[in-house]
């Protein structure tokens, strides 16, 4: 998320620096190495974008440091720089500098610095800050009070944040409440995101087929696991593979289900909650040693894995080991 957040304020500030045509990395250097204060400007954002040249921070930071020296306000490039680097510390103390030098979107970068040291609150304060004219800030508090565990703020802050056109949210939304378990408000919220956001549509039905295995809406859910197997999200097949097993609205197939279970695994043969299921199937059709060689080989994937995770297969087989 940190280089996401940086790579963004480096190309809106690249984008506003004064040129007529966008010059290369070697006419910056050039016209910077002749003095021309603009360049200087230019040359550090080249550096630290990695546009033209290698990422060098250390070096963007001198050349933004040339550009103060002349009169801009590069103070927020500076902490942009510093954040890059790790070092929150003077990071912080640069997007101070540029707010008192009257740059409120500095407040962003301070933001970032307090979420990356953890300081929730504080990062809280500086968003709102910008919230009123930046309609992602508001999604920025919502994971603040996310960590934080205040959901019902939470959950406020992305539904502003929806309301002022930041359809991002919705999938934020939608994974808050299967957090809280308040599958049905996820579902809502992850349905029109699946909608709007088609790159993370495999994320997204990953998620409503683990919301749909904990309601009782069958059709629904064998809809949206046969959409996830269009997908090969692994969710999906084995969403319908319990819907086979046990006869849940479709006819009861254990060699159907079993044949799903395989199709996922070949997608992934060490996806330990696929494994779990077949765990679950081979035990319940009374294949009980291999259902403990399926337990035996989870535990070596995944040694803890059922000190977090509890599951029909596990309260089973415990009962043979």
């Amino acid at each position: 998320m940190k280089k996401v957040i940086l790579t963004f304020c480096l190309i809106i500030t690249l984008s506003c620096c004064v040129y007529s045509q966008r010059p290369t990395f070697a006419q910056v250097l050039n016209a910077a190495q002749e003095g021309d204060v603009n360049a200087y400007r230019w040359l550090g954002l080249f550096y630290a974008s990695g546009e033209g040249t290698n990422i060098n921070y250390p070096e963007a930071i001198k050349w933004f440091k040339k550009a103060i020296e002349n009169g801009f306000n590069e103070y927020s490039s500076i902490g942009d720089c510093y954040i890059g680097l790790n070092n929150y510390s003077e990071a912080i103390s640069s997007y101070k500098k540029a707010i008192e030098n009257g740059d409120n979107n500095a407040y962003y970068g301070l933001g970032n610095c307090y979420m990356g040291i953890e300081n929730y609150t504080a990062a809280i304060e500086c968003y709102k800050k910008v919230a009123y004219f930046d309609k992602h800030a508001y999604s920025y508090i919502a994971m603040c009070y996310n960590y934080l565990k205040n959901y019902s703020e939470c959950i406020n802050n992305y539904k502003m944040a929806i309301d002022n056109g930041d359809t991002s949210a919705y999938l934020m939304l939608g994974f808050v409440y299967g957090d809280i378990e308040r599958y049905q408000d996820g579902i809502k919220y992850l349905k029109k995101a699946y909608e709007i956001e088609t790159e993370e549509r495999p994320r997204i039905l990953s998620r409503l087929c683990l919301y749909y295995e904990n309601i009782d809406s069958p059709i629904e859910a064998i809809s949206w696991f046969n959409k996830a197997i269009e997908y090969d999200v692994t969710e999906g097949y084995n969403g319908l593979a319990h819907m086979y097993f046990y006869g849940k609205n479709l006819k009861k197939d254990v060699n159907e289900a079993l044949k799903l279970i395989s199709k996922a695994l070949a997608l992934d043969e060490n996806d330990v909650f696929i494994l779990d299921t077949k765990g679950e199937f081979l035990y319940k059709t009374g294949k009980i040693d291999a259902a403990k060689k399926i337990y035996n080989k989870i535990l070596q994937i995944e040694p803890d894995h059922y000190k977090d995770n509890t599951s029909t297969f596990f309260e089973l087989i415990k009962k043979s080991l």
